[in-house]
């Protein structure tokens, strides 16, 4: 995935925070998914959590209480997983918590989650399924497509593309061609559904599965 320490923002705050930074991190999550080694995942970014909010009296990082800079803190990517609604949000029972709980929603709940098959923990689910399942077809070299905005690879028979533009780019139909995970929850009953046009969103990826590692792979 996009992080794998404290040193930054959480995944959806860089890419913009809220919804719009939600649908970048799963995006760019997807790209990653299927390039050689290991992903990581920092804590709440499966969740597609926003930083917390940290005033500076309660910070405990001493970058940003010795030299009195909380804009030095690391502590807004520390607050506690929210696991359940409630005062301790799951993660306690204490009155107070190291660093506060933070505004966080249902939404943002790993319990509301977990039962929402359109939940950011749900779709990070079914991205870790899929790479799991193409782990024998996609090792192969990495072969670029495409780059810039749109970015596109492959590796064997499996081929990623991210929308980075502003505008959607449609794939003309091809045989044998089989979605296997989209971001958009609209491709996710695409397996059947073999050759047909294919429109990637923007902001959003598509990780799909051709006939064999040589079949030609069409772009608009």
């Amino acid at each position: 995935m996009q992080g794998n320490h404290d040193d930054q923002a959480r995944a959806a705050t860089r890419f913009g925070g809220g919804d719009t930074g939600r649908r970048r991190s799963l995006a760019l999550a997807t790209l990653l998914a299927v390039l050689p080694g290991m992903t990581f995942t920092y804590q709440g970014e499966e969740l597609g959590l926003d930083d917390g909010d940290v005033a500076f009296e309660d910070m405990q990082d001493p970058l940003a209480v010795r030299n009195r800079a909380p804009e030095l803190s690391r502590d807004r990517v520390r607050t506690p997983m929210p696991w359940a609604s409630g005062p301790g949000v799951g993660f306690t029972t204490a009155a107070r918590t190291w660093l506060p709980v933070g505004p966080r929603l249902d939404r943002d709940m790993v319990a509301m989650q977990r039962a929402d098959p359109d939940s950011m923990a749900s779709r990070v689910r079914d991205l870790l399924r899929a790479r799991r399942e193409l782990a024998a077809q996609a090792d192969g070299p990495i072969q670029w497509l495409r780059t810039g905005p749109v970015i596109a690879y492959r590796r064997g028979a499996v081929v990623v593309v991210m929308n980075g533009a502003t505008d959607p780019v449609t794939l003309p139909p091809q045989g044998g061609r089989t979605t296997v995970f989209s971001t958009d929850s609209a491709h996710r009953d695409h397996n059947g559904t073999r050759g047909a046009a294919l429109t990637v969103q923007p902001n959003a990826a598509i990780i799909f599965r051709t006939q064999h590692a040589s079949a030609p792979v069409v772009w608009p």
